[in-house]
């Protein structure tokens, strides 16, 4: 089987249209231009401070919305969503810092920079990597001069975060990387955003940053490998570190994600082709596995290496730590749908029917445990039993970007229509 039931992408595309994107069009959008996201679990807007990686993460996806629609494979106002990335870039230029290579982490309504607890800006590498994904999709919706200075503020954004990832000086935020350890996702972000700004211009400097971002997320020293799939390495294999908890647990959503950005990172050249490891569509099988609850069905948002709760002695200075321990057994709307596009396209790509037995698990589980019952769009979090959870995760947001990304792409997936 190559492609999902015809029922099946008439259900992702009426999750798009009829719910998803009618809540954030009359919940969110800020007729100043970007998006609202401090939403809680249960659909209040509580602030109207704009995360950066959410502005850029919107901006986007309403090129991609518009995309969509002029390919007719959506219902959708192409121009009206052309509009909205484009307004939501104006909104990012505001967030851009001192020579343009770092963005402020969160801003006002207006695009102040607000502090952090120190009276700083607050930065992060994943905000410059959303804000760069952001400018180069609206530069592919806006007129000239725009769309020359929203590419080059992409490309300017994409090398500064490729310098400081590979230097290790990435500032993290929300979650520093732990001293004495290597985190996997930065890397993976630097990817994936490659990747798209690569596709949208084609640069060879987009496409260099995935080839060397690829090969050290997968390269010959087994760092990423089919039996140890890390979030966080030590990064002296000698330094005593092998038994935390850190070093033990994994993040099934991370993994399935990254799976299909290495897919995607294999359009770029012949050269990332060569990079991907045989073992990549065994790994994918492996880590449903292990993060499947077998008790409850859905998806674990943090185990062990070998399965279960993550085990492993505490270093008791990272609040990343907490978070393992706290909400291992959650059930995040992310993880899911990542997990679903991942064996979509894993099944198209290797014909391998173990990815579509899993593909009918996960669609059945997702469209009956995250879309709200009274109408709303998806619950983000959930309990280990699928009971909703008013609680905050990673930031105080409720974004616009992993459940339609997925679904925009799983119907393209089996429309048979490229990205342009």
């Amino acid at each position: 089987m190559t492609s999902a039931p015809a029922s099946r992408v008439d259900l992702y595309r009426a999750e798009l249209l009829e719910r998803i994107l009618p809540w954030w069009e009359e919940h969110a959008i800020d007729s100043a231009g970007g998006v609202f996201t401090c939403f809680g679990n249960t659909g209040e807007l509580v602030s109207h401070d704009k995360y950066t990686w959410s502005q850029g993460r919107w901006a986007w996806l309403c090129h991609e919305l518009a995309v969509a629609g002029r390919q007719k494979l959506i219902r959708a106002d192409a121009a009206a969503w052309d509009a909205r990335s484009v307004a939501t870039a104006r909104h990012l230029e505001r967030t851009l810092v001192a020579d343009g290579t770092e963005v402020a982490f969160v801003t006002d309504r207006d695009g102040t920079h607000l502090p952090d607890d120190d009276g700083a800006v607050s930065l992060s590498v994943y905000a410059d990597l959303f804000a760069a994904l952001g400018f180069v999709g609206a530069s592919s919706s806006a007129n000239d001069p725009d769309r020359l200075r929203w590419s080059a503020a992409a490309h300017r954004l994409l090398a500064a975060a490729d310098r400081s990832v590979r230097d290790g000086s990435a500032p993290s935020a929300p979650y520093p990387v732990p001293a004495g350890f290597v985190d996997l996702g930065r890397t993976m972000l630097l990817l994936n955003v490659a990747t798209e700004v690569n596709r949208h211009t084609g640069s060879e400097q987009s496409r260099d940053i995935v080839e060397a971002a690829v090969d050290r997320v997968v390269g010959p020293d087994g760092q990423w490998d089919a039996a140890r799939c890390w979030e966080f390495r030590p990064s002296d294999p000698a330094g005593g570190l092998a038994d935390t908890l850190l070093a033990n647990h994994i993040n099934p959503g991370h993994i399935l994600e990254l799976a299909w950005m290495l897919l995607d990172a294999a359009h770029v050249s012949d050269t990332t082709r060569s990079l991907l490891p045989d073992w990549l569509p065994v790994t994918v099988l492996r880590t449903l596995e292990l993060g499947w609850d077998a008790q409850h069905g859905g998806i674990l948002r943090f185990v062990d290496r070998h399965g279960g709760a993550p085990t492993g002695r505490r270093l008791g200075d990272s609040a990343y730590e907490d978070l393992v321990v706290d909400t291992w057994d959650t059930k995040l709307w992310w993880v899911h749908i990542e997990a679903l596009l991942a064996c979509e396209m894993f099944a198209v790509s290797t014909g391998d029917p173990a990815f579509d037995a899993w593909s009918d698990r996960l669609a059945d589980y997702i469209l009956t445990t995250f879309p709200d019952p009274a109408g709303g769009e998806w619950l983000q979090i959930r309990d280990r039993a699928g009971a909703p959870l008013d609680r905050v995760v990673a930031l105080p947001v409720k974004d616009p970007f992993h459940v339609p990304r997925a679904l925009i792409r799983m119907i393209r997936l089996h429309e048979g229509t490229p990205a342009s």
